[in-house]
């Protein structure tokens, strides 16, 4: 083999570990970040299904006042316009 070869030879082992070396650390970060959005499902599920801070009950409370606001703004705003059809 001359030197040619030789160069050739250990640039291509070289680069075939670094590339295995990045892989293997591209596949470990993958499953931490899986594992990672599976605990924040889990905590976001706890939390919105009950057994959080926020529980189904108070939920429902809080879209039904937000409803109500709604309907009360509707109501008065029919009120202002009848009366300004009336005179």
């Amino acid at each position: 083999m001359d030197s040619v070869q030789l160069f050739l030879v250990v640039v291509i082992v070289t680069l075939t570990a670094l590339i295995v070396i990045v892989g293997l650390q591209v596949f470990l970060m993958i499953l931490e970040v899986r594992s990672i959005l599976k605990k924040i499902d889990i905590m976001l599920s706890d939390l919105l299904v009950g057994g959080g801070l926020i529980n189904s009950e108070k939920l429902m409370n809080v879209f039904s006042l937000l409803k109500n606001k709604k309907d009360a703004n509707q109501h008065e705003i029919k009120e202002v316009v009848g009366a300004e059809q009336e005179s």
